[in-house]
């Protein structure tokens, strides 16, 4: 690994993320930077997945010492996989269609954000890994992970309500899967509606799925979700944006340092909102494991 050169910054935006919404305020971004008088370097990832590739060459062998990443949850965990284990720091300008890791971090507005990333200070908190793939919000199995897939039609064609209808036509037609849950000793074998671990408190653009969930905590919060009808589980869906679901007797939160999750055969998983195959989920907490701009605590 190269030596890694104070003050150096890159920020690495994602065109595509909220619709282009992104790629439309890049020149407002550019200005900020420009305002700070700090060197930031800006790049545009080309594909999905090459924002991995990115991060991991800027602090491998380009010496940056700080990657920002610019877009939603997809492009947090795409640098966070580049950057984790080197010696830089992240730092997020939340201009997704989601922003969740962005919110357990305080951040809420991408022009504070963004002047944050220059002048700001890290803090270190904690990352998951899953079946060697890391993570910075939430991993999981069921019906999450099967409307991971329909969400990404809906945000084509439905816009700002794309997580909302996902999740409906997604319960629709879902029905709890066989899941086998180690954790603590404990194996729990049934069929799920889903198993979510994790590490931050929101996830589906505001679902609190793990209500008082901390990133700097060095646990997940696992959330279980049992066999459900279909009236239980629109019930439930509506439960999780106000994080009162927790309190059904088919749900069950825990804290966790590791879990592992196991599927009838390959079947969804989504990492942080992507969306992935795997018949086996090993999860494991990573506490402090990645220094992250974010606001100075009130």
């Amino acid at each position: 690994m190269t030596d890694l050169h104070p003050g150096r910054l890159l920020a690495i935006v994602n065109p595509t993320a909220a619709r282009g919404g992104a790629a439309r305020r890049l020149k407002e971004l550019i200005a900020i930077y420009r305002e700070t008088g700090a060197r930031v370097d800006i790049t545009q990832t080309p594909a999905t997945g090459e924002a991995v590739r990115l991060a991991r060459e800027a602090v491998a062998t380009e010496g940056y010492t700080r990657v920002i990443a610019v877009g939603g949850d997809g492009t947090v965990h795409e640098v966070v996989n580049g950057v984790l284990g080197s010696d830089a720091e992240l730092a997020i300008v939340p201009l997704g269609s989601a922003n969740d890791f962005a919110h357990a971090l305080g951040l809420r507005d991408w022009r504070a954000a963004a002047r944050l990333a220059v002048s700001g200070k890290a803090r270190p908190v904690d990352i998951a890994i899953a079946n060697g793939r890391a993570f910075a919000n939430c991993v999981g199995a069921g019906v999450d992970a099967a409307g991971a897939r329909v969400l990404e039609t809906h945000k084509r064609i439905v816009g700002p309500l794309a997580y909302l209808t996902a999740a409906i036509q997604t319960l629709a037609v879902y029905r709890p899967r066989p899941l086998r849950v180690h954790v603590d000793g404990e194996t729990i074998i049934g069929p799920h509606l889903l198993v979510v671990a994790a590490n931050g408190e929101r996830f589906g653009k505001g679902m609190r799925i793990a209500p008082g969930a901390r990133i700097d905590d060095g646990v997940l919060d696992l959330c279980i979700i049992g066999n459900t009808t279909l009236a239980e589980g629109i019930v439930l869906l509506a439960r999780v944006y106000s994080g009162t679901h927790v309190t059904r007797p088919k749900v069950r939160l825990l804290k966790v340092r590791e879990v592992v999750i196991e599927q009838e055969r390959s079947l969804p998983v989504q990492f942080d909102g992507e969306p992935a195959q795997a018949e086996r989920l090993e999860i494991r907490c990573l506490p402090g494991a990645l220094p992250v701009v974010a606001p100075a605590p009130a």
